[in-house]
């Protein structure tokens, strides 16, 4: 019985790790996403002027990012590469979510290949849970503030979950 306790208690845990503030991991990808309020009817408008290198797809309510990066104290290597991802944006009743995937890092390598943020941040070989590491947790904490700082809009808010 204390066996069978100690094996559910480690999968409530090992599964409640795949969630990290903003962060979420489904199938193996990484996903930001928060909601803000705002009276701002133009949010996509709002968002490309102060994020010259985010294009914005308006007809789609999503974008893609340029070359970007975010660097904070404490924080890995891997942050201060350039890195792009997609996002999309929804309103909805005075409020507005970002969602953010698909977050590569540029290759400085002489293969060429790019990394997602998914590959330094999650367990190998099994891609459902965060790396549990005061280090790996300040990455995601540093990408967390450099997303909010970046769709936060003159007026809004952040709604907490």
């Amino acid at each position: 019985m204390k066996y069978f306790i100690l094996v559910i208690s480690l999968f409530v845990i090992e599964n409640s790790q795949a969630q990290n503030k903003h962060f979420t991991v489904n199938e193996g990808r990484l996903t930001w996403k928060t909601t803000f309020k705002t009276a701002e009817q133009q949010v996509l408008t709002a968002i490309a002027k102060n994020n010259p290198r985010y294009f914005i797809r308006k007809n789609e309510n999503a974008g893609k990012s340029n070359k970007v990066n975010c660097t904070c104290k404490g924080s890995s290597f891997y942050t201060e590469q350039y890195f792009d991802f997609n996002f999309k944006v929804t309103t909805q009743n005075g409020s507005y979510t970002v969602e953010v995937s698909d977050i590569v890092f540029e290759s400085e390598g002489d293969n060429n290949t790019n990394n997602h943020l998914e590959d330094f941040v999650l367990k190998r070989g099994k891609n459902t849970s965060f790396i549990n590491t005061p280090k790996n947790f300040a990455n995601l904490d540093c990408f967390d503030a450099y997303f909010k700082k970046h769709f936060v809009i003159s007026d809004a808010e952040e709604i907490m979950p």
